[in-house]
């Protein structure tokens, strides 16, 4: 008995691809932050990648204290403090965070980013059982399962 071949429309070859980038973005943190859909037009430099390996140690628990030293406007809160622990919270969604900054107004800044991209289409796409428990009304991360 002969099996046909099975032809794949260029349509199904582009949602395996796609189900394949969601993935390893459930896994790989640098992978995560090259969802242009996710973060548009803000792929990471080279100097991210170093600080995105750094944070895949931290979430595996090979590296339990983590400081990130680089000049102002080098990313660090961007992803340390967003991307971070929305893609930390996406795979483990019952985990809470803590984020201390010399400020207040900084902190509470950073929690509404992550906050306002959990219940994001684009966000769902990759966790799609991860959102905002519906009676979270600080903006702390206050992640919990749909």
């Amino acid at each position: 008995m002969e099996v046909e071949p099975l032809i794949l429309t260029k349509r199904d070859e582009l949602a395996i691809k796609m189900e394949r980038f969601k993935r390893r973005q459930r896994v790989d943190f640098k992978t995560y932050c090259q969802n242009d859909e996710i973060f548009p037009g803000e792929p990471p430099a080279k100097h991210h990648e170093f600080m995105c390996a750094a944070l895949q140690l931290v979430e595996q628990g090979e590296i339990k204290r983590l400081m990130v030293l680089m000049p102002p406007g080098h990313g660090k809160s961007v992803y340390c403090s967003v991307r971070f622990p929305s893609w930390y919270l996406g795979r483990h969604p019952t985990h809470h965070l803590v984020h201390a900054t010399y400020g207040g107004e900084l902190a509470n800044l950073n929690g509404r980013k992550v906050r306002n991209l959990l219940p994001s289409p684009d966000y769902g796409e990759v966790f799609p059982d991860v959102g905002i428990a519906e009676d979270c009304i600080s903006a702390m991360y206050s992640p919990s399962s749909r």
